[in-house]
């Protein structure tokens, strides 16, 4: 039986985003202006039991938590992470 080698790969560009992380203590009154147009433009919206994200087609809903990190990825597509994978996962950017 043949061996499988096993390769690791990283990305070679450095990937930029932008990222807030939603709390109680910013929902209303500290939303970056990137964001503020999403909500202005229906892409996503904030209720008691999380924000529901309308990335592309009204048939992609993804649901956040009180406490995820909403995400504008390189391409403007809207996702949420979990803040244990977002601090894994990102660096503030210089």
């Amino acid at each position: 039986m043949r061996e499988i080698e096993m390769t690791r790969y990283r990305r070679k560009e450095t990937v930029i985003i932008d990222a807030w992380r939603w709390t109680s203590d910013n929902v209303r009154s500290r939303i970056p202006d990137w964001l503020q147009r999403t909500i202005n433009n229906n892409e996503i919206v904030f209720g008691m039991e999380g924000a529901t994200l309308y990335p592309c087609r009204k048939s992609e809903t993804k649901m956040g938590l009180l406490g995820d990190w909403i995400i504008r990825d390189e391409y403007g597509k809207l996702r949420t992470c979990p803040p244990h994978l977002f601090e894994h996962m990102f660096e503030p950017a210089e």
